[in-house]
């Protein structure tokens, strides 16, 4: 009988001096305890210890060092950041805290927190920029080589994704982008609004790429030294210019930095042709966002934008996306006001409709430029082939089917059906 009262007396937990079971999540602790442990007892001596925050500002040196673009640099930065929120929750202070299996202990900390988006494309995005920050401080001999992951663990970890699962939510529908084009055709020609949305939409064109366009860029006149041997026709031309412009201003950098696409030449439809000679042959009364005339001055660099603001020689990318939400609201391109939640909650405080520049912050129907790109992507390839889009939009055919394109398997057939019923 005293065996059995003894085998059922609850242990103590010696971690919180209490009597009872051990959680799951003491033991867990627990088994992490031992891990770093075992790890610490064969790691090396000669690893300098460095913080992750510092580890971080090196990377970014030797990231704009490289000439990488300045976009793709800041989802890492965020990620790096919740990271070192991660490590802080664990008492980690340096990298040579870290065990091999720390990538699993971090996706759980990332599912299990409130304010964090857990969808299986933003984990896996999460952790292959963290891969990418501790790949170079392995590189620089910052973190013991026995704590890098094998590449085993990174995809043990990293949820399994499926098509459905590779694309972003919310795209612009085609059919609307086709409706504000009929729109600023029709009430906004030639205007600075008419040329934003078709490089936008009509050419799927980044934040980037509408911001690197110089006047001199919108070639519509075939030049003196023009080859003889290639046909001339009105186009724009694209240069990656990543030098132009201070650290903190981006300077003028074209996201794809693939020599074919970084520095290429954009036909024009002939009817795209004559919006872009209005825009910049025609003056207004109105300023810049009517006509290019209307700004003359150029940049700190001598360069004149093509996309020029009421005080600016070149469009900021804020405004870019600022335009790109207040063309996409309902109340623009239509004949009435938008019955979304956040327009109606605001026009019922304030008695009107939210100015151009703070549509975004209210109208739950509107898109940012990416999001149109996405719709722009799925329209171009209605129509033409892969490898067509690819060169307009600047990016590579795979990267067209697995992540841009958002057709349907109605929309598929139909692309089919004109190509297999039209021979």
């Amino acid at each position: 009988m005293s065996g059995t009262a003894s085998e059922s007396t609850p242990a103590e937990n010696t971690d919180t001096g209490r009597s009872g079971p051990i959680t799951n999540e003491e033991l867990l602790n627990r088994l992490d305890q031992l891990e770093d442990q075992v790890a610490d007892d064969d790691k090396a001596e000669d690893i300098e210890d460095r913080r992750p925050e510092w580890v971080f500002k090196q990377f970014e040196s030797h990231w704009r060092a490289d000439n990488k673009a300045e976009s793709s640099l800041q989802p890492i930065r965020s990620a790096w950041t919740q990271f070192c929120d991660w490590m802080e929750y664990k008492d980690y202070q340096y990298l040579t805290d870290l065990t091999p299996r720390f990538p699993g202990r971090h996706d759980s900390w990332v599912v299990n927190h409130d304010q964090i988006d857990k969808t299986k494309l933003s984990r896996s995005m999460h952790l292959s920029r963290i891969r990418t920050v501790v790949r170079y401080a392995n590189a620089q001999g910052w973190i013991y080589p026995s704590d890098v992951p094998e590449d085993d663990v990174w995809d043990e970890v990293k949820p399994e994704l499926g098509d459905e699962d590779k694309v972003r939510s919310d795209p612009l529908p085609p059919e609307r982008g086709e409706r504000i084009t009929n729109w600023v055709r029709n009430n906004q020609f030639g205007s600075r609004a008419h040329v934003l949305w078709i490089l936008l939409f009509r050419y799927g064109f980044r934040v980037s790429a509408v911001r690197a366009l110089d006047r001199e860029d919108l070639i519509l006149t075939e030049p003196d030294d023009w080859p003889d041997e290639h046909g001339f026709s009105p186009h724009l031309r694209l240069k990656d210019r990543p030098e132009l412009g201070p650290v903190d201003d981006e300077g003028l950098p074209l996201k794809n930095k693939r020599e074919e696409l970084a520095g290429r030449r954009v036909p024009l439809q002939p009817e795209d042709a004559k919006v872009f000679r209005h825009y910049i042959e025609n003056g207004s009364s109105t300023g810049a966002k009517d006509s290019r005339k209307e700004h003359e001055e150029s940049d700190e660099y001598g360069l004149h934008g093509l996309l020029t603001g009421e005080q600016n020689a070149r469009l900021t990318g804020r405004t870019i996306r600022e335009r790109a939400h207040w063309l996409t609201c309902p109340t623009t391109f239509t004949d009435r006001e938008c019955q979304c939640d956040g327009c109606r909650e605001y026009r019922a405080e304030h008695g009107r409709n939210p100015y151009p520049s703070k549509v975004y912050k209210h109208c739950n129907e509107t898109r940012s430029p990416h999001q149109v790109r996405h719709g722009a992507i799925t329209s171009l390839l209605d129509e033409y082939g892969h490898s067509t889009v690819a060169r307009i939009v600047g990016t590579s055919p795979d990267t067209l089917r697995d992540v841009y394109d958002r057709a349907d398997e109605y929309r598929r057939m139909n692309r089919v059906a004109g190509d297999w019923l039209s021979s």
